[in-house]
């Protein structure tokens, strides 16, 4: 009995105990007229996305460096071209100087003397009265006299009807070939063991072949009949090989002779 008067006690003490027990709500802090409640991670996401949008490419970053870059590299090519041409300027300055030849109206040296002279004065120097002054300079004889005529000019034609009668005086590809057989056809006999005038022939031989190569009317010193007269100006000796060599040619490749045989036999060294 007293265990069933403690359990109603306790029940009319909890029950009291529940009915003074008030829930307590402190007033609400929040405006009516705030805005609908959005989460960060929106925000965040909304911000992440427009710097997506409107972040440069890598592109458009690269772009001034890449340009950079290369305005770098072509100033470096063009120092180094500057400097190559520095450098050749030096070296040409410790060279000599070059000139022409002086020409003296022979018809073997006209087409060396005007190479020369067209490649060092005519080329370098712009003014007609400064060219005529150069020519008459590096002329003597004959070919003097032609030029100095043209001094007293006044205007630049002078020049150009120097270089004219030059040309038809001493530069006819008519005369100079004729002026290279005359001499071939009058080359004194070379006695045997005359070594060196048979090395002058030969040099002379070197320098028809390269005028064959530049000037008109120089065949004929294929024909065998110049040939035969080139051959008779040899020494016995070199004149025999030199018939033996024309027969195994014409055996052999059954071609005639040429001047390119001639000059190649006397430049070969004897075995």
């Amino acid at each position: 009995m007293k265990l069933d008067e403690k359990c109603e006690e306790s029940t009319r003490e909890a029950k009291l105990d529940a009915r003074e027990t008030v829930i307590k709500h402190e007033p609400s802090t929040l405006s009516p007229e705030a805005l609908p409640f959005a989460p960060l991670t929106s925000r965040n996401n909304e911000g992440t996305n427009q710097d997506m949008i409107y972040a440069p490419e890598q592109d458009e970053l690269t772009r001034p460096h890449d340009a950079a870059l290369k305005q770098i590299i072509s100033l470096q090519a063009r120092q180094a071209e500057l400097s190559a041409l520095i450098v050749n300027q030096q070296r040409a300055s410790t060279l000599p100087s070059q000139e022409p030849p002086v020409f003296n109206g022979s018809h073997f040296d006209y087409p060396t003397f005007i190479a020369a002279f067209e490649a060092m004065i005519d080329k370098k120097v712009d003014s007609g009265k400064d060219r005529l002054n150069f020519l008459c300079k590096y002329t003597s004889g004959k070919a003097h006299e032609v030029v100095k005529g043209f001094l007293t000019w006044d205007s630049d034609k002078g020049y150009e009807e120097a270089r004219k009668l030059l040309a038809q005086r001493f530069g006819n590809p008519f005369r100079v070939a004729e002026a290279y057989k005359t001499k071939l056809r009058n080359w004194p006999q070379i006695v045997e063991g005359d070594s060196s005038s048979l090395q002058d022939f030969s040099d002379f031989l070197v320098r028809c072949e390269g005028a064959m190569q530049s000037l008109k009317y120089m065949d004929e010193l294929n024909s065998s009949r110049l040939l035969q007269e080139i051959s008779t100006k040899l020494p016995l000796k070199s004149g025999s090989r030199w018939c033996r060599q024309a027969r195994d040619v014409l055996k052999k490749t059954e071609r005639t002779v040429s001047f390119h045989d001639l000059r190649e036999r006397r430049s070969r060294p004897r075995k």
